[in-house]
Formats: C-alpha cells, sequence, structure tokens
C-alpha cells in the first residue's frame, strides 16, 4: 500500500510554516512545544555552572566582587551571543526553515559552489527548495565565491572546518547526557550525607542505560510531557531565583553592570580567565537551540526564549548569585543548596526529568546528525529505524545509540565529576559556536550580500569572546577539556576518510562508465535472452552506464526485459518533496527497455521502511511512457535531453520529466488491469488505454523485480602517500566491512538481491621479492579494476576534449600508466600537448629514443606496463632496440609514434625523416617482428577500436604493441570519444578443466615416486603471473628450491629451502649438484638459452624434468598438455603431492658457506668482490637492484635479496647500456624504494645522457660506475683490441650534467676506506639525492664465474659448421 501522505510530509509541513504567516494560535503553540525540545539543555545548565567556574583553583577567594564578576559575565554571555547572535541574527540564515552547521553549510554550498557532492545536476536547481534570491553579486562575495570556485583545497578546508563543528556536536551528544543527569542525582547527597559518591554514580549509569535502552521505543509515546516537565522546570528556577534574590542580596542587579567583569579580571588575574571556562557551560543549549529550528518555526523559538527562557535563566543565575553572596562556603554544591527546604524533594525530582529530558534532546539531536552526515557521504552507512508512524524526524539508530551510551558511562564512570566534565564540555560548546560564527560571516557575503565590514564586524566581535571562551577551556585540557578534542578527532577522521574514500570510489565509476555507443550496437536484445521481470540496476551514477552493467554483459546470459538504472542520491535542500523526487528519463533505444531513475532525497529527508517504492517506480515508469506518447516528440533519452535542453523535457511534464505524485494512492499500480485513471502531476489521463510498452512494464512487474547491487572494494595506489594508503587500505576498508551494506540502507528485499562483486584493486601487489604480478596492466579477474590516485583523475574527455590524443592520454592512466617517456619530434608534439594535459600523466622527456624506450622497459617491470612516444621512422627505428629487448623479455611496452599527416597517404610524396621512398611502411615493417600487435591510426572512425584493441592484446600478451597516429589527428574532435569508453575488463584465459586434472594426475604420480626432487623458477613466472602459485607450490612440497639467473628476484630467496641460483658451473656453490643429481625435476618457466645453460653445458636429462610453460605442461618423454595455465597448475599439484625434503636435506649436508673475501689494507686498490660485500649490506625492503649485462651479472647473481628487494636485469637480450634507462624507468614508477645501479664503465658510455633526466626528477638512486677500462665479459670470450675503450671522467661527466642544478652528488673511489666513506654519505645526509660513485678497479678484476661462463660460451660460438 502506498504510504499515505502524513507520512513523510508532517516535518516538512512544518518547516515550510516558517515561511508561512499563521495564527497567533498556531505560533503560541509552536512556542509551547518548543520548549520541551528545544530548551532542555539549555535550561539545565544553572545545575553546574557556578559549581563548574569556581572548582579547582579557580575557586578564587569567595567574595562578592568575584561572584558579582562571575555573574556579569554569564548574564553579558548570554544576552549577547544567546538573545543578540543566536535569537536576532543568526535564526535569520535558515535553510529553507533548518538550522544548524549543516544548514548554513548548505546554504553556502547553493549560493557558491562549494558543494563536493558527486552527481550534481543542473536541473536540481529546479527544485522549489532550492530557490535563491536572485540579486547581483557584490564584489566582495563575487571575489569569495572565486576563491572557493577555483581553489578546491579551500573547498575541502571548508568541509573539514564544518565536520569540525559537526563532531563538536556529536561530542555534546556525548556530555550532555552525562554532566545533566549526574549534576541532577548529586543533589541527592544534601539530604542523604551517608550516601557514598560512588553510589550517586551508580544511580546516573542507571538512569543513562535505562534511557539510551529505551530509545529504540521513540520519545513520541512520552514527548507530550517534555513541555511542560521543561515549563515547570524554567518556573521552579526563577521562582527560587527571585525567592533568593529578595531574601539574600536585593542589590544583586547591580552585578548585570560590565564594569564587574573588569573588576572579576583585574583582581583575580590568569585564575579568573581560566574560570571563564565554566561561565561559557550558561549557553549550552543555543546550538542546539538553532539546529532543531525546523522542527518549529523561527518565531515560536524566539518568543519561547523572550517571553520565559531568557528571563528565567537570568533570574535563576541571579538569584544563585544572591544567594552564593551570603553563603561563600557553598560554591561547590550552590545550587542544591538555594532551594529552600519546603520545595527540595519537588524541586530535585523536576530537576531529575529536566536533566533526561535534556539528554533525550541531545541524544535525538546526534542521531539527527548522524542522518545528515550519511545523506552527504560523511558518515559510514548507519541502520536509521523510524520510531514514528507519523513523524519521520524521530529516528532512532541502533549502532549510534550503543555507542553513544557506552562513551557517556565511559565519560561518567571515568571522570565522576560534574566540574572535569563541564571542562570538557565547554571546549565542545565553543568550538561548535565559533564553527557558526564562520560560517554566519560567510553567509553575510555570499547569500545577504553585506557590506565585508559588516560581516568582519560580526566575526570580529562573536567571534573574539568565543576565542576567549575557548582559550580559557584550553587550559583545562589536562582536567577534562581533552576528552572532547579526542572524540572530535575520531569522529572527523572518520568522517573525513569515508568522504574521501566514496568520492574516490564515485570518480572511479565515473571514469569506467560503460560506452553507450557499444551498448547501441548489441541490438535490440542487447546480445542477451531476455527474461521476464524488472531489474532494478543501483549505481552511483547520474549518468552513463554503470561497470556493473558492462560485467553482467559479459558474464550472464540473460538480463531482465526492462532495467532500469536507479540512482538514489542527495542534493543540498533539507527536504525534496515527493511530487519532486523522481526523474525519470530513457537510456537508449525504446526497443532496448531500458530507462534510468534518479530518486534525489534532502540531507533531512528520511528513506522509510514502509515506502512502497517498487509500485511507484512502476508508477512512474508507466506514466512517463504515457507521456512520452502524448508529446509526440519521440523517445525522451539522455541524449535527446541534452540536445534539447532541460526547457524541452520540463515542458512534457511536471517536475523535469517526473510525471506522478505518488503521495497520491491512485498512483500505485498492482497489475495490468489497474490502471483506468492515471494522474500525472497536476493532470489527469483519464479513460486513456496504455499503450504497448505501457502494459509490458505492468507485466514485466507482474513476474517481479530483482535488485541487482554492485558490491566494491578499494585499495590505494601502491605509488600513494603513506597516509592516504593507511587511509584506504586500513581505515577506509575497516568501515567499509563493518558499516551497514548499502541494501540496508537502500530497503532492498533480501530476498530479491543479487549482489555483484566488483574488486577495486591498486596498484601491482608486490610479491614476496618484487612486483611480479603486475595487476596494473593486467586484466582484471572479477569485474573491473580501480585506481584511487594521490588526486583523482577526471572523468574521460567530453566537449572540445573529445579527441584521440585525450583518450589516448586517459586509456594509459586508466591501465596504471602515470610516466610516458618521450622524445619530442615534429611528428608527434601535438600528441605530446595531449599527454602534458592529461591530469595524472607525467611526461618524461628523455635524450634519446634508446633510453626511452629502455625507461619504458624498466617502468614496465614495476609496473605490469610501460609507454614511450617518439617521433616517424628516425625515432621508431631508435627505439627499436629496446622495443626487441622488451619483446624478448615479455614486458607490455606501448610504444606510440607520431606519424604522416593523414594526407601523405597514398600520395608519391617523400616526406623527411624516411628512407627517401613514398612507401611509408617501412617502419612498421621493421616493427611487425619485435611487436604483437601493429595500429596505424590514419582516421578517426575506428581509432578507437584499434587503441583498444592494441592495449588489450599487450596486456593480454604481456608483449610490446606499436601504434602510429597521424600527426594532425591528436587533437581533433571526433564523436566516437565523446561518451565513456568500455573499461578494460579483459576475458581472463580459462583452462581446460580435464586437461589441467590430467596434467595433475601425471605430475602428482611422477614426483610422488621420485626420491629427491627438486623445483626451480623460471623467468616465465612474470608472464604467467604465477609467482605467488610458485611459492605455494614450494610451501607444500618442501621440495628444494632453485631460481634461474634470469629469473632473479621472481622466487623469494628468504624461503626456508631456498638454496640458491641454478647455473651450471658458475650458479651458487652446490646448487647445480642438488639440481643435477635430483631424480625428477620441476621447471616452472623456464628459458633455455646458451647464456643460461652456460653455452649448452648443464647436465640435465629431459626424461626427468617436467616442464611447467605460461599455458602447457610436458611431462618428461611422456605427454604434453595444452591449455593448461601455469596459475592454475601450480596450486592444483601442491594439493597432490607428498612433502619430501629428501634433496634439501642433501644441500645442507654438502653445503660450505661462501668464504668472505680478502681485507683489503687501507691503500689497496678496490676489489670487486669488496664492492658488492658492501651492495650487499646496502640491500633491505625499501632498495631495488638493477644489474646492467657484464660481470655486474654474476657479482649481482650472488647478491642475498632480502623479503621485498626488487631484483631486474636483462639476460634473453643482453643488451649493453640497457641499464642507464631502466634505471630512470624502474625508480620513476616505485618512488618508495631507492634503486641501486651496477653499471659497467662500456655500458655506460652507450647511455650515460639520461642521468641528466634522473636528476631532472629528482630521482634518489644509487649508480656504483665500475670503471675497470674495457668491456670485461667480451674480453673472457674473445679478447682483442676493440675491447678497449677510451677511459672517460665519469664523475666529471656526471658534474658536467648536474650543472649545478637538481640533486646530484658524485664521488670516485679507489680504495676500501674511501668506498665506506662514500656510501656512509649517499645513505645519509645525500639519501634524497642521486649519487653517482665511480669504482676504479684493476682491468682483470673479474668474477670466477664469469671465467668460467666466458671460456664455455666462446666454446659453444667457436663449434665448427655440422657437414651439410
Amino acid at each position: 500500500m502506498s504510504p499515505t501522505p502524513s507520512e513523510e510530509s508532517i516535518e516538512q509541513e512544518i518547516s515550510q510554516q516558517n515561511v508561512k504567516r499563521v495564527s497567533c494560535t498556531t505560533v503560541l503553540t509552536l512556542a509551547y512545544q518548543s520548549l520541551g525540545v528545544v530548551y532542555g539543555d539549555l535550561s539545565t545548565s544553572p545545575l553546574y555552572v557556578y559549581k563548574t567556574t569556581f572548582s579547582g583553583k579557580s575557586s578564587l577567594h569567595g567574595n562578592d566582587e568575584e561572584i558579582y564578576g562571575v555573574l556579569s559575565f554569564i548574564f553579558w554571555t548570554f544576552t549577547l551571543i544567546a538573545l543578540f547572535k543566536y535569537i536576532f541574527i543568526v535564526m535569520s540564515a535558515a535553510d529553507n526553515g533548518e538550522g544548524g552547521t549543516f544548514a548554513l553549510y548548505s546554504l553556502l554550498c547553493r549560493h557558491a559552489r562549494l558543494s563536493i557532492l558527486p552527481n550534481q545536476q543542473a536541473i536540481d536547481q529546479k527544485l522549489s527548495a532550492y530557490a535563491m534570491e536572485r540579486s547581483a553579486d557584490t564584489r566582495q562575495s563575487f571575489v569569495m565565491k572565486s576563491v572557493f570556485e577555483k581553489h578546491p583545497k579551500f573547498r575541502q578546508g571548508l568541509l573539514i572546518f564544518v565536520l569540525l563543528g559537526t563532531c563538536m556536536a556529536i561530542g555534546d551528544g556525548i556530555l550532555t547526557p552525562a554532566i545533566s543527569v549526574l549534576s541532577a542525582v548529586s543533589g541527592v547527597q544534601l539530604k542523604i550525607t551517608e550516601l557514598h559518591e560512588n553510589h550517586v554514580v551508580l544511580i546516573s549509569c542507571v538512569i543513562l542505560v535505562v534511557l539510551f535502552s529505551l530509545q529504540h521505543y521513540g520519545t513520541h509515546r512520552v514527548a507530550f510531557m517534555f513541555a511542560p516537565i521543561v515549563t515547570a522546570w524554567l518556573l521552579c528556577i526563577s521562582g527560587i531565583g527571585i525567592y533568593n534574590i529578595l531574601r539574600w542580596n536585593p542589590h544583586i542587579f547591580c552585578a548585570l553592570s560590565p564594569t564587574y567583569m573588569l573588576k572579576f579580571l583585574k583582581s583575580t588575574g590568569i585564575e579568573g580567565w581560566i574560570s571563564l571556562g565554566g561561565v561559557v557551560l550558561s549557553i549550552t543549549g543555543v546550538e542546539m537551540m538553532f539546529a532543531d529550528l525546523g522542527h518549529f518555526s523561527a518565531l515560536s523559538i524566539k518568543i519561547a526564549f523572550t517571553v520565559l527562557v531568557y528571563p528565567s535563566l537570568i533570574l535563576a543565575y541571579m538569584g544563585e548569585a544572591a544567594y552564593l553572596s551570603r553563603h561563600h562556603e557553598d560554591l561547590q554544591r550552590s545550587f542544591y543548596k538555594a532551594i529552600p527546604e519546603a520545595v527540595f524533594w519537588p524541586v530535585f525530582i523536576v530537576a531529575t526529568f529536566a536533566a533526561v529530558v535534556a539528554s533525550q534532546a541531545a541524544i535525538s539531536a546526534t542521531f539527527s546528525i548522524i542522518s545528515q552526515c550519511c545523506a552527504l557521504n560523511c558518515f559510514p552507512r548507519v541502520k536509521i529505524v523510524h520510531t514514528s508512524q507519523k513523524i519521520s524526524g524521530q529516528i532512532y539508530i541502533p549502532e549510534v545509540n550503543w555507542m553513544l551510551m557506552c562513551l557517556c558511562l565511559a565519560v561518567t564512570i571515568g571522570l565522576r565529576d560534574t566540574n572535569m566534565m563541564g571542562h570538557a564540555y565547554g571546549l565542545a560548546v565553543t568550538t561548535v559556536m565559533l564553527v557558526t560564527t564562520c560560517l554566519m560571516a560567510m553567509v553575510m557575503i555570499i547569500v545577504w550580500k553585506l557590506q565585508i565590514f559588516t560581516a568582519v564586524a560580526f566575526l570580529v566581535f562573536f567571534g573574539s569572546m568565543e576565542l576567549l571562551y575557548i582559550s580559557a577551556s584550553f587550559c583545562k585540557v589536562p582536567e577534562g577539556g581533552w576528552i572532547p578534542l579526542a572524540l572530535s578527532l575520531i569522529f572527523l577522521t572518520v568522517m573525513y576518510v569515508w568522504n574521501y574514500g566514496t568520492l574516490q570510489k564515485h570518480q572511479f565509476d565515473a571514469e569506467n562508465k560503460v560506452s553507450m555507443n557499444r551498448i547501441l550496437r548489441l541490438g535490440p536484445s542487447l546480445g542477451m535472452v531476455r527474461v521476464p521481470g524488472i531489474g532494478l540496476i543501483y549505481t552511483n551514477l547520474v549518468t552513463g552506464v554503470p561497470a556493473v552493467f558492462g560485467h553482467f554483459v559479459t558474464n550472464l546470459p540473460a538480463f531482465h526485459q526492462v532495467l532500469v538504472f536507479v540512482c538514489v542520491k542527495s542534493v543540498q535542500v533539507p527536504y525534496v518533496c515527493e511530487k519532486e523526487r523522481f526523474l525519470i528519463s530513457r537510456v537508449g533505444r525504446k526497443e532496448h527497455s531500458m530507462f534510468r531513475c534518479i530518486v534525489r532525497y534532502g540531507y533531512k529527508n528520511l528513506q522509510q521502511e514502509n515506502y512502497d517504492f517498487e509500485n511507484t517506480l512502476v508508477s512512474e515508469l508507466v506514466q512517463f511512457v504515457e507521456k512520452e506518447k502524448e508529446s509526440g516528440l519521440g523517445p525522451i533519452t539522455e541524449e535527446s535531453s541534452r540536445e534539447f535542453g532541460n526547457l524541452d523535457i520540463e515542458a512534457l511534464g511536471a517536475s523535469e520529466q517526473t510525471f506522478n505524485d505518488p503521495s497520491h494512492e491512485e498512483n500505485s499500480v498492482q497489475s495490468s488491469h489497474d490502471i483506468q485513471v492515471m494522474k500525472s502531476g497536476d493532470e489527469q489521463l483519464e479513460n486513456s488505454l496504455p499503450n504497448e510498452e505501457s502494459l509490458q512494464i505492468l507485466k514485466a512487474r507482474e513476474s517481479g523485480l530483482a535488485y541487482i547491487l554492485g558490491h566494491s572494494h578499494a585499495k590505494a595506489k601502491k605509488s600513494s602517500s603513506i597516509v592516504k594508503q593507511v587511509a584506504i587500505d586500513f581505515v577506509y576498508a575497516f568501515l567499509s566491512r563493518n558499516c551497514r551494506g548499502p541494501d540496508v540502507v537502500l530497503n532492498v528485499p533480501h530476498t530479491s538481491l543479487l549482489e555483484v562483486e566488483m574488486d577495486n584493486k591498486i596498484g601491482s601487489q608486490l610479491d614476496s621479492c618484487k612486483p611480479a604480478n603486475n595487476d596494473v596492466g593486467s586484466a582484471p579477474q572479477n569485474g573491473t579494476v580501480s585506481t584511487i590516485q594521490d588526486s583523482p583523475s577526471p572523468a574521460h574527455p567530453t566537449g572540445s576534449r573529445a579527441t584521440l590524443g585525450s583518450h589516448i592520454a586517459h586509456r594509459l592512466v586508466q591501465i596504471g600508466v602515470n610516466d610516458v617517456f618521450s622524445v619530442p619530434g615534429d611528428f608527434n608534439l601535438t600528441l605530446l600537448d595531449c599527454i602534458i594535459a592529461e591530469p595524472g600523466l607525467n611526461n618524461i622527456g628523455c635524450c634519446n629514443e634508446l633510453n626511452a624506450g629502455y625507461a619504458a622497459d624498466g617502468y614496465a617491470r614495476a609496473r605490469g606496463v610501460g609507454a614511450c612516444v617518439v617521433t616517424f621512422t628516425v625515432g621508431g627505428l631508435s627505439i627499436l632496440n629496446a622495443i626487441a629487448g622488451a619483446y624478448s623479455e615479455n614486458l607490455p611496452v606501448i610504444c606510440i609514434v607520431g606519424g604522416p599527416n593523414t594526407n601523405d597517404y597514398g600520395t608519391n610524396r617523400i616526406l623527411h625523416h624516411t628512407i627517401g621512398l613514398p612507401d611509408f611502411s617501412q617502419e612498421v615493417r621493421c616493427f611487425q617482428p619485435v611487436t604483437c600487435y601493429q595500429a596505424i591510426i590514419n582516421h578517426l572512425d575506428e581509432a578507437h577500436e584499434l587503441i583498444d584493441k592494441a592495449i588489450s592484446t599487450a596486456l593480454k600478451e604481456s608483449k610490446p604493441v606499436y601504434i602510429s597516429v597521424s600527426c594532425n589527428l591528436p587533437t581533433i574532435f571526433h564523436p566516437t570519444f565523446s561518451r565513456e569508453p568500455i573499461p578494460f575488463a579483459l576475458s581472463p584465459k580459462m583452462s581446460n578443466c580435464k586437461g589441467l586434472d590430467a596434467a595433475v594426475e601425471a605430475a602428482a604420480a611422477f614426483l610422488n615416486k621420485a626420491v629427491k626432487p627438486v623445483i626451480v623458477g623460471g623467468p616465465k613466472l612474470r608472464v604467467a603471473k604465477a609467482t605467488k602459485a610458485f611459492v605455494e607450490l614450494a610451501d607444500a612440497c618442501g621440495y628444494a628450491l632453485a631460481v634461474m639467473p634470469s629469473a632473479k628476484g621472481l622466487v623469494p630467496e628468504h624461503h626456508p629451502h631456498f638454496i640458491g641460483t641454478y647455473w651450471g658451473a658458475v650458479g651458487t656453490a652446490f646448487c647445480g649438484e642438488i639440481v643435477e643429481s635430483a631424480d625428477a625435476y620441476v621447471f616452472v618457466g623456464p628459458i633455455f638459452n646458451d647464456y643460461s645453460s652456460v653455452g649448452y653445458s648443464l647436465l640435465l636429462k629431459r626424461e626427468k624434468a617436467i616442464i611447467v610453460q605460461p599455458e602447457r605442461v610436458v611431462i618428461a618423454n611422456g605427454p604434453a598438455f595444452g591449455c593448461v595455465l601455469m596459475k592454475d597448475f601450480l596450486p592444483a599439484l601442491a594439493k597432490k603431492l607428498n612433502n619430501n625434503t629428501t634433496a634439501y636435506e642433501n644441500y645442507r649436508r654438502i653445503h660450505i658457506p661462501d668464504g668472505v673475501p680478502l681485507k683489503c689494507e687501507p691503500t689497496e686498490p678496490l676489489r670487486v668482490n669488496i664492492l658488492f660485500q658492501h651492495i650487499q649490506k646496502l640491500l633491505s625492503h625499501d632498495t631495488a637492484v638493477i644489474a646492467e649485462t657484464g660481470d655486474s651479472w654474476f657479482n649481482c647473481q650472488k647478491l642475498k635479496l632480502p623479503e621485498g628487494c626488487g631484483y631486474e636485469f636483462q639476460m634473453q637480450y643482453g643488451s649493453i647500456g640497457w641499464s642507464v634507462g631502466a634505471t630512470l624507468g624502474y625508480a620513476q614508477s616505485v618512488p618508495d624504494k631507492r634503486v641501486i645501479a651496477c653499471i659497467g664503465d662500456g655500458s655506460f658510455q652507450v647511455t650515460a645522457q639520461d642521468v641528466s633526466t634522473m636528476i631532472r626528477c629528482e630521482q634518489k638512486s644509487i649508480i656504483f660506475l665500475i670503471n675497470n677500462g674495457g668491456y670485461t665479459i667480451e674480453v673472457e670470450i674473445h679478447d682483442g683490441p676493440y675491447n678497449v675503450i677510451k677511459n672517460w671522467n665519469y664523475t666529471g661527466l656526471v658534474d658536467a650534467i648536474h650543472n649545478g642544478e637538481g640533486n646530484c652528488w658524485t664521488k670516485k673511489v679507489n680504495n676500501e676506506q674511501e668506498l665506506i666513506e662514500a656510501i656512509e654519505i649517499a645513505t645519509g645526509e645525500k639519501k634524497d639525492c642521486l649519487c653517482f660513485i665511480e669504482v676504479v678497479v684493476h682491468k682483470d678484476d673479474t668474477s670466477k664465474e664469469l671465467l668460467e661462463w666466458g671460456s664455455r660460451v666462446s666454446s659453444a660460438n667457436s663449434r665448427v659448421p655440422n657437414p651439410q
């Protein structure tokens, strides 16, 4: 059944009374009712004001002058702040009749673009509650609005400031019940003197527990008693005040003179100033008075305050001061002492009830604040229970209720003293008031358009008073004042982190919307079987198709006949009436039967549990279709609405495409037979038969509704700061796991709920040794891939930025590339402009194309994907060597080349940068053997598909790709880039299940019968993304674990069964013997070439080997199993193997630890083994090693890598000079690691220039330049005069490159002592800059492994030809 009109509208109608002319009787009735809701906290403050003011050291002397001074402070504080500031000024700043911190913030957000709420639309400004006076901006208001609109950090700062005030208000909700109840109950000790303090605390705790336990029943059953209780209380304390004035000191009125304030401060000094922290408690409830404005009218609250509350409290304070002036000894119990004996018990009972009323008001206000915060994405989702069937504003939040109870009890039991509670209370209250003062000053300038002088005068006058009280309260931080600070810090952290994480997830969803163009190409059925029923897909997007739908399209064979994308959003107004709640539009063509429904709520609107959403939505859809038919303009889609504009859409019906008023029961749609008369806003469609589409929707409704919600998880990017990683990975993740799910908040029936898991992964997950899986550049395994970056990247380009260049740049950011390595040339300049313009993407200019390619290679090793941009032919052929190396190492590098103008293709023109032929295909022909896909983009129609195909192929195949972009295309608009593209959701490769089972059974049988099997990891673990699976297998089987030289860093060397590098005769001592003597060995992802096999000299037998490649398993001389993925095979095999540690035990029996190099004398020339002994000490989880081709291969192989330490070298391709560019790229990709590069002098001469790029990028790598005067590795293979090079002054070269710009430090070392000193400086005072250490060694100082390896490779190279 539809909700009755009163169920949600009562509170809105009350709010609307604020701006309507109402009768005197109504105003007086509201004024009377406001006493029980608004003034409970304010009216109970006399219980503890004087007691707290004269507490501790500030008891002062208790003479009349001090008492008069305190009363004077109370009177003028109460008058100026409560009466003048709040009643006369702040109350006028209501937001559609609503008050409070969020109301002021909302008011400012509507008049200036301060809101950080996502999904805000121009059409929202058509809401009736959004109405603003369109007066012209003053110069001051324009300047202030411009400052906030241009600087997002200012908007963030304002939000934090508002949240601070909100957190302090929540602190009030904790402290008010504790101090009010304890102050009221403590009065009984005057009559029952033997009652111990512990008993008072116990009684107070019992009252608090009962109070909080009854919250779920709601206050509507007893609320009618609140006003009489507070009224009786005010009359009691005012009457007692008059009695005390007349009896004890009729001249107390003299204390109202401001001169007593000056006398008080003069006579008491600092102690008097500190005591003002108690005076401020007299106005503790004024902020709640403003916050509760929406429940009543401003006039009624003003009347209640000025007629009864203000005089009653002033008389109460004056009477108590009159009593104290004659009873100085009763400073700490003055309130109850001042009560005449005859009326003590009645007043005590009324005081207790008044304290309960004040506590209830504070608790209810806290529930309301939390509800508003949830609506504005500033608090984790909580369950909101409505305790009244008639008044929506009465709510109960279970989690918050029990949290408040625990904190109240903790404060009551922990402090046990109202004085300390008062110190805490005062700091919270004054902070909230200061926030209100600052926001009011902004309202005066931006909203009211007053002169800045008026706003500054208001801010200075009231702000200085509040700062005075804040400063006094801060002095009490050790005595209880720390409580609101601690609570506020916790709540502020929770609120801001939740807000930040929510906005980042929304940003990701907005960037990964599914392309409508792609959806349209699927045809009327969307490429699926359409089953009966209505599917409601919940999304937080107001435009575009959410990624969850794309996930369904690619994974499910069927979907519902009618699809509705439902977006429930909050707008920056307190209430949205039901007539304006729904916005309906069509998605795609009419035959798709897809709609969008935007459901709008104000920040004080609450979703009712009994709200008949399903029937209301169906009614809206039917009437939308009928209205669409009547209009005669054809289907109203999102695209057409953008073309026609809002006015055209509004002409079709009321409320911006909202064609009904759900508050009327006639609109409830139960079946297709119910539609005889339908109301559409103010119009009525009588006796009209529904059209065919309407009947289709109604029949689908009869088949049932299904609710589809995407459930996503976010994780911070690896390059994010440690603060943001902690915030997202721990705080936000913890809150997301433990808060209510969206299905609870949206009241989704569980029987109809379908939840879709969507993983939002960030960056590559560092394995035990290095980033092997490279998840950023890999295909998502479940749903989509999300990236929460340091600064959110914008949505995909639209409008003028819908260009090819911006699309390529945005695509690179999407797959995890944040740095592109380039060399400019006339064919790629406009493309580089687009790259530079893309937020989140840096252009790293390199000195030459070869180094740009090497840098992309190094970047891809850490990030999983790299990118480079060069110019046509001269640049492309220069980078070709680096791309070939990436191909050999299975690295996805996206090589983008700026190509010729499109008008030059197909002509006989000869262009520069070519080989002088009119055929422009020479470059792509060169790239074909070393790339897995080539895309030549010389027209825009298919550019979108070609780019996606190239990038997805690179990620899927883990190989480089070539993309040529004509130089005149990057900045041209084209409609294919005007919509969000489908996010990368590459279909993961699947193993053949039967083949997998057979391979596992055969391998397990083979290995379980072996006596001493071993397992060896190879370099293809990277491309198979199976490092974790390999470790899982090693853990399960217990085999001795080795690694091939080209896979060092992919296998954890801290594994308990790790025995070293298997490299035949030059591997780790005793490792080769164990592997080659095994009766079974599992090689996982190996590459056997002449280098890794030491000239084909490995003593391995095929019949003993199981070779596991990324998609194939070969068992000995027996069967081979195709379509079996390594990452599936290894975990399955791990479950079948018996634990066998025989080989590892054999290793331990024969192993002899490495010897220690001979010690160098102080003046002895440095030896290479001593150098690497010191490099070993530098390694940690915060470092990575880059080893250049040459003797560094062998010396770095002997380094023992700590857990988390990266390691890279290029063994398959072995290009000298690779390490300089690779160091640049690797360091750029993982700025949290310090790269240690070991480079020979001959290699350095090839690519030395890009040390300058490292300096420009402010990298902090350490480069050890090993100067031995030639090509050492070539000398050991085949010596000759060509291996001797001209020696450079390498340190001087780097100094010249440095040229005093940037951070770079160089040092040349000749002996161990100089090396030690250089390393100390590099890791100490120069730890944050690039350090270049030239190490001079003897030309014949090589490792023994190089000597052995060189002779074997030389022998392999010199084999005589086989006879033909």
